[in-house]
Formats: C-alpha cells, structure tokens, sequence
C-alpha cells in the first residue's frame, strides 16, 4: 500500500501484521488501540494520527512524520525510529522498551512525561529542545550529542546514562538522578539543577556555566577541567570529587561539603564564595586577585580566610569593637565549656556506664520492692525465676538506654562544636587588612553578578535562534518530503539488477503530445480567421 493518499483513515484497534505501508499520506488518522506487528512505515506522513494505547511491535518507521501525534500510553517494543519527527508529539507513559532506535529524531516541543525508555537502543542526536520530559526513565539511554537546551527533566532517571557532549542549556533537572552518568563534555550551562543526584558521575571537560546546583550531590564524581564559572553550588556536596583544574571563578561554594575533595589546581578568585564549608579537601587553589595576580593557596588554609572574611562581612559594628569582641569571648567561654560537657556525656564510656547502671537499677528493683522474698523461704526456684527475669529486663533496658541516649547526646554535642566553630570566626584575630579584603571581594562580586546577567542573555538569545534556525529546516525538509510524494518515481530493475527511473521519459512523452505549434499563423489569428468566413457563409446564405 505504498504511496496511498489516506487522510483520516479509520485504524482504531485494527491489527495489522506483515504489511508495508511506506510513504503513505494518513494525516489526522484516528489509530487508537491500533496493533501493527513486523511491519513497515517508513517515510509516511502521520501528522496528527492519534496511536494512543497502541501495541507496535518490530515496525520499520525510519523517517516517519509524527508532529503533533498522540502516543500516550502506548507501547513501542523493538521498533526502528530512526530520524523520526515528532514536533509537539503527546507521548505521556509511552513505553519505548527492548532496542528501540530512536537516533537522530526531532521532538521539539514534545511531551514525555512519566515515559520509559527501557533498554532504548539510541537517543544520539536527538533533538529534544523544549521537551516536556518529568519523570522520566532513561536508565542506561544513551543520549550522546543529544540536544536538551530548555528541556524539563526535572524527577528524570538518568542513573548510567551516556551525555557526552550533549547540551541541556536552560534545562531544568531538579531532582533529577544522574547517578554514574557518563557525562564527558555535557553543557548545562544556566540550567537549574537543583538537588540532583550525580554520585559517581562522570563530569570530566563538562560546561556548568552559571549552573544552578544547589545542594546537588556530587559525592565521588569527576569534575576535572570542568567549566563552573558563576554557578550556584551553596550547600552542596563534593564528598571526595575530583576537581582538579575545574575552573571555579565567581563560583558560590558556600556551605558545600569538601570532605576528602581534591581541588589542586582549581582556579578561584576574588568572587568565588568559600565560606562555611565542611570537612578537609586536598590541593592547592589557583587564586587570581583584581590585578590579574595568580597565588597557590592550600584549599583549607583559603576556606578559613574565607571564614573570617564572611564573618567581618555579616558582623555589627558592636562586635568590632573591643568591648563587643570581650563579649564574644565570654560567650566562647561560656559555649566552650557546656560543649566539653556534652562531650564528656556523648563518649562511650559514660554511655556504656549510664547504661550499666540503669540496666542493674532494674535487675534489683523487685527484691528492692520485696526484700521479703530474700529472707523468707520462698522456692529456690522462685527466687530463680525472679532474679533471671529481672537481669532480662535489666539488659534490655541497658541497651535501650544506650541507643536511645546515643544519637541525641551526639546531635547535642556537634551543636555546641558548631556554635562554638561559628564564634571563633568572629573573635580569631583576623589578618590586618581585613577591611580591605571585605571591600575588594564585594566589588568583585558585584562586577561579577553584573557580567553573568549578561552572559546568561546572550547565552538566551544564542539558544533561542538555533532552536528558530531548526524550525526553518524542518519546514524545508517537510516541503521537499510533500514535494517527493507529490511527484512519485516509478521504479523498474532490470536484469543486471539497475533502477531505471520512467518519470523524466513520460514527463518528455508528455511534453511532445502536447507541444505548441510555433508555425503559421498562430492560434490568435486562426480562431480570427474562422470567425471571418463564417460571418461571410452566413451573409451569401
């Protein structure tokens, strides 16, 4: 059924097996329920066919048209796609499974929440700008060279995914889990990625420009060489990441924990937040000051700079001053010896000890509430009893003393280390040009935010014409598609198995039964004459 012309053709729960239907015309379809079983599709225009709930299994559908398509909830099994287009395509809980081949497809637009791609063969080259994509499954897909600018993916599972060198510019990802993603070269530049979850994940040459990850989690993930200028990474965590030679210039790395991190090489400068931060990391800052200075400045030693700097920031006047700074003290004092206290309560042994003592409180507790039962003659085995039910109780009553002392003593004391911590910076002796410092990293901030407005717009305006240049080449190649059907070829194999193509011999065929007479009069003056001698037969008769 090659080449039909089947406008809003019936197919609705139709079951179909072993037929080709290529470069068929079956706009506005209705193909609900439709089963279509190791058959072909290929290069057919299906805008606006409806194949929701449908069962496609083994379908040739290479280079098919399906803007505007619904495909909720159907699903898709061992199915070649390639090259597809599927421009604002409604596929809500769609179930792409078992090798399905989807490289190279265009799905501007589209929608694709709550889908699985299960086992999906390729995604490479997909064009998915501005597809609606929440809650995704995408375990394993790979994605390389995928192009994800201003594409919502947020609650996505991209947990070993490939993204080299794919693009999520102004992609939302919050929440999403990229967890052992191979993710070389990947572009999230101004992409809010919030609360992610990047374990293990491989970020190496990746472009995170004005990125916002916030709390993200890149605990064991690779961030070598990577482009973090300007991102939002407050109270994140880069538990053991590598982040050698990342360049992390006017980077908000407040509050992140950096335990066991190596950041030897990273480049910082005036601008970068390094305040308040958790745990010890390894390596040496490339720091580069307002005049273009480079220095090397262990990450630790900079992160309590950092420290004192935020502090004489956010402080009152009261507390620069000396009887503000005496004050200070006190309460250092005051903290420093209730959070010895807590220390001493939160240790083991007086854990252990509290716990013992309680335990034995209740192995004794009946023949301390019935000393009768010591001097009168009860049965031995009475007493036996007694005694044994009681070291029972007294041992779970020991150990659930010690559990549940346990966690809230310790919470207790780390509070105190804390609030102790935070007063210390406030009353250390600061270095002497402290002001100074103060005053240039605000400057520096501000020169900052003011040149990542403006990048993040002409970043804006970058993406929103390719998006606008690839719309104009879809239109040109869906006019050149309509052009190819309009004007079928038809096709014969000789022996030596050649195509000859019959359409430019019947089109001259055409051309010479209908060839103008260029001789003579002309039809002008023929048509002129005819009416002369009629007009003169008439008068004679």
């Amino acid at each position: 059924m090659s080449r039909a012309y089947m406008p809003k053709v019936d197919l609705s729960e139709v079951e179909v097996t072993n037929s080709k239907f290529n470069a068929v015309m079956m706009v506005n379809a209705d193909a609900e329920k439709l089963i279509i079983k190791d058959s072909e599709w290929k290069n057919s225009n299906l805008t606006g066919i409806s194949l929701a709930y449908a069962d496609m299994q083994r379908v040739q559908m290479q280079g098919v048209v399906l803007n505007n398509a619904l495909l909720d909830q159907a699903n898709i099994v061992s199915t070649d796609l390639e090259n597809v287009f599927m421009n604002k395509t409604h596929a809500l809980e769609a179930k792409f499974k078992e090798q399905c081949n989807m490289q190279g497809i265009t799905a501007r637009n589209a929608y694709f929440s709550d889908a699985e791609f299960e086992n999906i063969l390729s995604l490479k080259e997909a064009d998915l700008r501005e597809a609606i994509m929440q809650r995704v499954k995408l375990k394993n897909a790979d994605l390389t060279k995928a192009q994800l600018d201003k594409a919502n993916l947020e609650y996505a599972d991209l947990t070993n995914a490939t993204l080299t060198n794919a693009t999520a510019q102004f992609a939302k990802l919050s929440n999403a889990t990229l967890e052992k993603a191979e993710a070389e070269g990947l572009n999230i530049s101004d992409a809010i990625a919030k609360n992610i979850n990047a374990k293990e994940a491989n970020f190496k040459n990746a472009i995170m420009k004005r990125a916002d990850l916030t709390k993200a989690n890149f605990t064991k993930a690779v961030l070598e060489n990577a482009d973090m200028q300007a991102v939002e990474a407050a109270e994140a965590i880069f538990k053991e990441a590598n982040l050698k030679q990342a360049n992390l210039k006017a980077a908000n790395l407040a509050g992140i924990n950096k335990e066991g991190a190596d950041f030897d090489k990273a480049k910082i400068n005036d601008a970068t937040k390094m305040h308040d931060t958790k745990g010890e990391a390894k390596g040496n800052l490339d720091h580069q000051d307002k005049d273009g200075k480079k220095t090397s400045v262990n990450v630790n030693e900079h992160a309590k700079l950092q420290d004192k700097i935020h502090a004489r920031e956010k402080s009152g006047w009261f507390l620069k001053t000396g009887v503000g700074q005496l004050c200070t003290k006190l309460a250092k004092s005051t903290i420093s010896g209730i959070s010895r206290v807590t220390k001493f309560l939160a240790s083991k042994k007086f854990l252990v000890g509290f716990a013992v003592v309680a335990g034995l409180a209740v192995t004794a507790a009946p023949f301390v509430a019935m000393p009768v039962l010591l001097v009168t003659g009860t049965a031995l085995t009475t007493k036996a009893v007694i005694l044994g039910a009681g070291i029972l109780a007294g041992g779970l009553v020991a150990t659930g003393t010690y559990k549940l002392t346990q966690k809230p003593l310790h919470n207790l004391q780390k509070s105190f280390e804390n609030l102790t911590s935070s007063i210390d910076k406030y009353i250390s002796p600061p270095p002497k040009n402290i002001d100074e410092l103060v005053i240039e990293k605000q400057q520096a901030r501000q020169k900052a935010e003011t040149e990542k407005s403006k990048e993040r717009e002409e970043n804006l305006n970058n993406v929103n014409n390719n998006i606008d240049k690839a719309k104009e080449q879809d239109l040109l190649k869906q006019a050149q598609n309509n052009l190819n059907q309009a004007t079928p070829k038809v096709e014969i194999k000789e022996k030596q198995d050649k195509t000859v193509e019959k359409q430019q011999a019947t089109s001259n065929t055409f051309a010479v039964q209908f060839k103008p007479n260029t001789k003579g009069k002309g039809f002008a003056t023929k048509i002129k004459d005819e009416k002369k001698s009629r007009s003169i037969k008439e008068v004679y008769n």
